[in-house]
């Protein structure tokens, strides 16, 4: 028989569980840390910019009034841009990189359609395919 501290019962000296301490603001089971994005946010009050680019076609993006809006489309093609209501979408004058069709400033509430077409960008004299792509955003300014 073995001896009477391995036997269960109220004789034995193995030691008991201990439940956690309780705590006095328990969190839901579904609670999980908020995610830290790779970049700090702005101050309140400082606007954003919004770059578009050619993988924002037949997107539909947001914005709120006094964010910088850039329309960048690259250099492989020849960008013709449409110019957007100044009234919603006002254009920043600034010097802008070759690979950039407009930099503007969101004004008012509303809803614009930000419209472009590019064609080859062919050196002058060569043969150059007539085509057009067609580019599309639909911007709404909160």
């Amino acid at each position: 028989m073995p001896p009477a501290s391995l036997l269960p019962g109220p004789t034995s000296s193995l030691p008991l569980p201990t439940p956690p301490p309780a705590s006095s603001s328990p969190l839901p089971a579904t609670a999980a840390p908020a995610p830290q994005s790779a970049t700090p946010p702005l101050p309140p009050g400082k606007p954003n910019q919004l770059t578009i680019t050619r993988q924002d076609d037949r997107k539909t993006l947001m914005a709120a009034v006094d964010d910088r809006i850039l329309v960048q489309l690259g250099v492989d093609y020849r960008w013709r841009l449409e110019m957007p209501d100044p009234s919603i979408l006002a254009p920043v004058a600034q010097n802008l990189s070759p690979d950039s069709q407009g930099l503007f400033v969101a004004v008012r509430p509303g809803v614009i359609e930000l419209q472009a077409s590019g064609t080859a960008n062919c050196s002058p004299g060569s043969v150059c395919p007539l085509f057009a792509l067609p580019f599309k955003v639909d911007l709404v300014i909160r």
